[in-house]
């Protein structure tokens, strides 16, 4: 059975993450130095869940513009509640956003309990 692009660059960006060590917060992307940079900068060596899933379509489709179209489409669709994915991401911890990208659309309660949003500050919607 043959996946579709949209499992493909999910599938690539679960492998992208599963080590924490490439897993990051308050920025999409960050180099050695734990400077911010674009998920798609060369430099870039940790990603959030959104900047994981934007480099790995980038990396099927090679289109900067369409790979960031992609990767919010499937974002939406993994949370598609107030602050979504990068609310999660936000949030953390780590085995949160693991648990989310597993997930597909039907989070459970689990990934977001205890999850608050202190610090989340500009990023969240109130609802």
């Amino acid at each position: 059975m043959s996946r579709s692009l949209e499992q493909v660059i999910l599938a690539n960006a679960r492998a992208l993450l599963d080590n924490e060590s490439r897993w990051t917060s308050g920025a999409w992307a960050r180099d050695a130095q734990g400077v911010r940079c674009d998920p798609l900068a060369p430099e870039a060596v940790r990603w959030c869940a959104v900047g994981a899933l934007e480099v790995s379509a980038f990396g099927l489709i090679g289109e900067k513009r369409q790979a960031k179209v992609i990767a919010k489409r499937i974002a939406k669709q993994i949370a598609p509640g107030p602050g979504g994915l990068v609310y999660i991401n936000e949030c953390g911890p780590h085995d949160a956003v693991k648990q989310a990208l597993r997930a597909s659309g039907t989070l459970p309660a689990s990934v977001l309990a205890g999850c608050d949003r202190h610090g989340f500050g500009p990023f969240s919607r109130r609802v």
